[in-house]
């Protein structure tokens, strides 16, 4: 006996995230806000890094200090401080709030004259992974 032949459709398929993202303006919206979001925070992870070691000449060992400190911080800011903060000052207030501080992240960034300001800006992802509500 003869078979009908099966089409089996792939578990995921990235054209249909595409396609979902065409149909849903507010979906759209949102994509392209974190995508802006991510870019920034990424560009400004990936040039401290350079930046440190090129201005400030730290080591590969400090270098390892200032991801460990961004990687601790991000990890409290997201799995502890999230959990209060929305609650407590609502979802919009929180994402401004983070935002206001990835701001001044750059500005510390722009600024710095030495490494130092390079951790303070880092430890302030505690306040800037707010966004990520």
């Amino acid at each position: 006996p003869r078979h009908p032949k099966r089409h089996h459709k792939p578990m995921w398929d990235p054209r249909r995230t595409f396609q979902l993202l065409e149909k849903d303006l507010y979906l759209r919206r949102v994509a392209g806000v974190v995508l802006c979001y991510y870019s920034g925070v990424w560009a400004l992870v990936t040039t401290l890094v350079v930046y440190a070691v090129r201005v400030f000449g730290l080591s590969t060992v400090q270098v390892g200090y200032l991801l460990s400190l961004y990687g601790l911080c991000t990890m409290v800011a997201e799995s502890v401080i999230v959990r209060y903060a929305v609650p407590l000052l609502g979802e919009l207030p929180t994402a401004r709030l983070g935002l206001l501080a990835f701001a001044a992240q750059c500005c510390i960034v722009a600024g710095a004259t030495s490494p130092e300001p390079l951790f303070a800006s880092v430890a302030l992802s505690l306040v800037s992974n707010l966004v990520y509500h």
